[in-house]
């Protein structure tokens, strides 16, 4: 199953890589490669938050629960960011 990344990749490369796309295309890789990178960008995304939370921790959840969740989504964000310049866009 393609996923947000695969999808993303997918548009990257119909606008950007048109002879690429149109090459997986007929060959019948696209769907394959689409799903290879979803499946990395996840994984990558899912390492890159754990590290990120590491060096800088979330605040108690208990304590205060919109800082935590505040603290989370940019650390998710951060590491979505990184995996998009070095997974799609590339």
């Amino acid at each position: 199953m393609i996923g947000k990344y695969g999808i993303m990749r997918r548009e990257y490369l119909r606008n950007h890589k048109i002879a690429r796309f149109n090459l997986m295309t007929l060959q019948g890789t696209l769907d394959d490669h689409l799903a290879a990178i979803d499946s990395e960008a996840r994984q990558k995304v899912e390492n890159l938050s754990e590290q990120l939370l590491l060096q800088n921790p979330a605040p108690d959840k208990m304590k205060d629960g919109l800082a935590w969740t505040q603290h989370m989504n940019q650390i998710r964000k951060q590491a979505e960011e990184v995996v998009i310049q070095e997974i799609i866009y590339n």
